[in-house]
């Protein structure tokens, strides 16, 4: 499932309910840069619970193994998003702020990560560890200020 980057606050609602739905056969979804949709309102609040219900939604059945994330708000910067979708094989992604939360190695079943975009940035609480299961990891794009502890031991 793909959400298209055009889309509106109503859509990215509508989305999130039709993933409560129907998110148990979801296997990948795409989430674009919706920065379009909180920039200047004072509804970035509910924007940021729609992301979250897309992602809960998705990840409730154990079936999404893909996540394609662009995402330039930093809405999710203080969710635990990493727990709502523990049978993720692949992830990736792509910021102008990338910030790393601290439940990232939790993703056991994850072996793909794909880093983009700007700058790394760990949130609070990360102590620089990768999913154990990792066995494939991209990083594109970046300012690397912060790398997780097991990719700077590759340098």
């Amino acid at each position: 499932m793909e959400l298209a980057a055009t889309a509106d606050a109503a859509a990215l609602g509508s989305f999130a309910a039709w993933l409560e739905r129907h998110g148990r056969h979801v296997r990948r979804l795409a989430i674009p840069n919706l920065e379009h949709i909180c920039f200047g309102r004072d509804d970035a609040e509910a924007v940021a619970r729609d992301y979250e219900r897309c992602l809960r939604a998705a990840g409730a059945a154990g079936q999404l193994e893909e996540l394609v994330f662009n995402e330039e708000t930093g809405l999710l910067d203080g969710v635990d998003w990493p727990s709502a979708v523990p049978s993720l094989r692949r992830l990736h992604l792509d910021s102008g702020l990338l910030c790393i939360p601290p439940s990232l190695p939790t993703l056991t079943a994850l072996c793909s990560l794909e880093l983009g975009g700007g700058v790394v940035q760990p949130l609070q609480g990360h102590d620089g560890r990768l999913p154990s299961g990792l066995t494939r990891l991209g990083v594109t794009g970046l300012y690397a200020n912060f790398l997780p502890r097991q990719a700077r031991a590759l340098e």
